[in-house]
């Protein structure tokens, strides 16, 4: 058995842009924090993540929306030897706006 499922809430960094006449990707930030006890202070971590939806409408988020994504991770590839590139992308099945930015 094996699960591969990714749930974030976060805003988004960029508007939606069409890559292809099948998806449309955006970047999600997430903040998660920590606490540094040798400091004594709250430490904030910040994540990008590059999404994936597979439509062909437009999607009507924009830069600091704050968006509700469910899906799956998804690791590829291109290019060969030392020009080889990864890139790990979260495949969303489930999405919607949560708050426009400012709200």
């Amino acid at each position: 058995m094996s699960v591969n499922k990714v749930i974030l809430i976060g805003r988004l960094g960029k508007d939606a842009k069409h890559f292809n006449k099948h998806g449309v990707a955006f970047s999600l930030v997430t903040n998660t924090y920590s606490w540094d006890k040798a400091r004594g202070e709250k430490i904030e971590h910040t994540d990008w993540h590059r999404v994936v939806v597979n439509m062909e409408e437009e999607l009507d988020y924009c830069k600091g929306d704050q968006v509700y994504v469910e899906g799956l991770m998804r690791t590829r590839s291109w290019g060969e030897g030392a020009a080889k590139k990864y890139i790990t992308e979260v495949i969303a099945k489930t999405h919607y706006l949560i708050a426009r930015k400012g709200e």
